[in-house]
């Protein structure tokens, strides 16, 4: 979602947080193929009409108020602001990976450039300068970048 949009999105849920329970819809009374978006109260026995959803001028739209009224009873401020707060921690997991592969890929980069241990193939080289080693031509390979020196010399 855009951010301009999940804001301006964001601030219309807030402000009409008070309508939060305008989550049903039903047929209008009138029988004419309009439909409610209201709340029905627990015991179903008061119906708080909030919007009348009435497509019946539009002749390619008609009898299809009632599944309009749903979507509107669905996208109430308290649905609303629970997908924006899942998109935001959504985001924020995402940000946190693509940080933390960042680290990753800085740190196998460095590790696999250092100069004199590994080369392009990530074939370990050593010397006898830096492991005291007393043949130069001791070399370990391994296709593993993960692999340390321990492991590999085992």
């Amino acid at each position: 979602m855009v951010t301009g949009k999940s804001n301006e999105l964001r601030k219309l849920a807030q402000e009409n947080y008070g309508w939060r329970n305008a989550d049903s819809a039903w047929l209008h009374s009138s029988n004419d193929g309009s439909a409610v978006v209201g709340n029905i109260d627990d015991e179903q026995e008061c119906r708080n009409p909030v919007a009348v959803v009435a497509l019946t001028q539009y002749d390619a739209y008609e009898g299809d108020s009632m599944q309009l009224a749903q979507f509107y009873a669905a996208a109430n401020p308290a649905a609303i602001l629970e997908l924006i707060a899942e998109i935001d921690s959504l985001r924020d997991q995402v940000n946190g990976l693509t940080g933390e592969l960042e680290s990753e890929r800085k740190r196998l980069d460095f590790s696999l450039n250092r100069e004199g241990f590994y080369d392009h193939t990530t074939r370990v080289f050593f010397c006898d300068r830096a492991f005291k080693i007393p043949n130069p031509q001791v070399r370990i390979e391994t296709d593993n970048p993960r692999d340390t020196i321990d492991a590999l010399m085992e």
